[in-house]
């Protein structure tokens, strides 16, 4: 019986290992499918205010991106998009014609070079193949999860990565981390950390880039250049999540938003990996 209790404990050890490496995978897929429809989005109002003259702070989130399409390119292509790592190639690359026109020559001239180019179709192209990029929730119901243990298992039984030893470190490991981590994140629940994150506001008829500027588990602080009144409805998508939230304030150029509920642990840290600010005041729909 003894043997028996290990031989689980080993598989439920080994089969999380496993789990974390797929979760890992598609949480890097789902950052690519934000930042391509970020990047598609502020394209699509750059090249509006190429026409209206609305929206001028197109013209700095266009120069950004320029800058940052090798990296996106780059990590595209690791992930095995290539024809999607192609494009935004091709798109960077008329993002800084146009932005040197608009610099020499001006907007209207630069709204006549953009017709030319007929860069509508590439965009659609782009959101198209991006929308197909594997990006699933990576939380797993209890009942699912048991349901797959068995199957799950036994593959890893025959396998043979199993090693008694080897798994005692891993379980002991798996614990310590469990333990670092739970003790970092109690300390997260309500405050707030600033940022730059790119994410996407959408509501029931419409999709707004902006950059959450701070967050918390309750809420985040957003910088948009086209605010919502309050307690309009809204779903923030970052990191390949999607949250539901309440619009609280909105100034000028920032927003205010109060999540549906608590943000999960694991997401906030996804959130905070590189941050480098410390926290700030606690997370108060008042602030």
């Amino acid at each position: 019986m003894k043997t028996l209790s290990v031989t689980k404990l080993l598989f439920c050890a080994s089969l999380f290992v496993v789990q974390a490496s797929l979760a890992a995978a598609t949480s890097t897929s789902c950052r690519l499918q934000n930042d391509v429809t970020v990047l598609v989005a502020d394209m699509h109002s750059f090249l509006t205010y190429l026409e209206t003259g609305e929206g001028a702070e197109a013209i700095w989130l266009t120069k950004r991106h320029a800058q940052d399409a090798a990296g996106l390119q780059n990590r595209l292509k690791q992930a095995g998009h290539d024809r999607l790592a192609m494009r935004t190639g091709a798109l960077a690359k008329q993002q800084k014609k146009l932005l040197f026109s608009h610099e020499q020559s001006g907007r209207r001239t630069t709204a006549m070079s953009a017709r030319e180019m007929n860069i509508t179709p590439l965009l659609q192209v782009m959101e198209k193949e991006n929308a197909v990029l594997p990006c699933a929730a990576p939380m797993q119901h209890e009942g699912a999860g048991a349901a797959n243990f068995g199957s799950g298992a036994a593959q890893l039984l025959e396998s043979g990565v199993l090693h008694l030893f080897g798994a005692a470190i891993l379980i002991g490991g798996v614990v310590l981390a469990a333990f670092g981590w739970w003790n970092q994140i109690s300390q997260r629940r309500t405050r707030r950390y600033g940022c730059m994150l790119p994410c996407t506001v959408t509501d029931a008829n419409s999709l707004y880039p902006a950059m959450i500027v701070n967050v918390s588990r309750s809420g985040a602080k957003l910088q948009i250049a086209r605010g919502l009144d309050s307690g309009h409805r809204v779903e923030l998508n970052f990191l390949g999540e999607r949250a539901p939230a309440r619009v609280v304030r909105c100034s000028k150029d920032h927003m205010m938003l109060d999540f549906d509920e608590m943000m999960n642990t694991e997401l906030l840290d996804r959130a905070l990996f590189n941050l480098k600010q410390g926290p700030q005041e606690e997370f108060s729909l008042e602030s």
